[in-house]
Formats: structure tokens, C-alpha cells, sequence
């Protein structure tokens, strides 16, 4: 499963976790990485969920009204296990109380799982 970003999509891809990040960049291939302006996806590849909230939050002037942000975890990732402080229901809430919309989710092969989150329709402008 890849991305479902259009090729030529302007995307930015960050985070610490260099496992999630082989994979992000695998299914990326053909988008553009602009430094500057703007873009129409956000990958994040986070080792905390702080990580994901602190990228998306930073990243949201950037982000076209019709962009998105991909969260990249390790599938087993959930209470329980060693990931427990980044589990996906952890990454779901704090995305959430930071304004963005829970969207939807993929596998990216059999270790990874994308988090789709939105802008909402309406954001109070600073």
C-alpha cells in the first residue's frame, strides 16, 4: 500500500524514526520537497506523540485547506507493548485536542500503519 498522494504532490516528511521513515519515503517516491511554502500533505514519522502534535502544529500555515497529515506508526503499536507512550489511540486524542480531524488510516505493508488527519472546514485565523 502507498500514499494515496497524487505524484507531483508537494509533501513534507519528518520525524525521528528512522524504521517508519524508510517506509514514508518508499511510498513516496515522485513527490515534490519544497523547504519553503507550501504543501499539500505532512508525513510524520514520530517516536512520541508529542513529536507528531509539535510537527503538525508547526507545519499548519504551510498546509493547503485540502492537505492532510499522515501520523506513521508501527502497527503494534497500543497500550502494551514498548510504543505504548505513541500508541494510536494516544496519537488519535492529542492530534484531535490540537484542532485537526481524524480522517482516515492504511496500512503501509505489514509493520506500519498511516493515520489520516484534516484541517478542519472552519480554523480561526491569527
Amino acid at each position: 500500500m502507498t500514499f494515496p498522494i497524487p505524484p507531483g504532490a508537494r509533501v513534507w516528511i519528518g520525524g525521528h524514526d528512522p524504521a517508519a521513515r524508510r517506509v514514508a519515503e518508499a511510498c513516496l517516491k515522485g513527490a515534490v520537497r519544497p523547504p519553503t511554502g507550501p504543501i499539500d500533505a505532512v508525513v510524520i514519522v514520530p517516536r512520541t506523540t508529542d513529536e507528531a502534535v509539535h510537527f503538525a502544529q508547526k507545519l499548519r500555515r504551510r498546509l493547503e485547506p485540502n492537505g492532510c497529515i499522515w501520523v506513521v506508526r508501527p502497527a503494534h503499536a497500543g497500550s502494551g507493548t514498548p510504543d505504548a507512550g505513541v500508541g494510536l489511540d494516544n496519537v488519535t486524542e492529542s492530534m484531535v485536542k490540537s484542532g485537526f480531524v481524524a480522517a482516515d488510516s492504511i496500512r503501509l505493508g505489514t509493520e506500519h500503519v498511516a493515520l489520516r488527519f484534516d484541517r478542519p472546514n472552519t480554523e480561526v485565523q491569527a
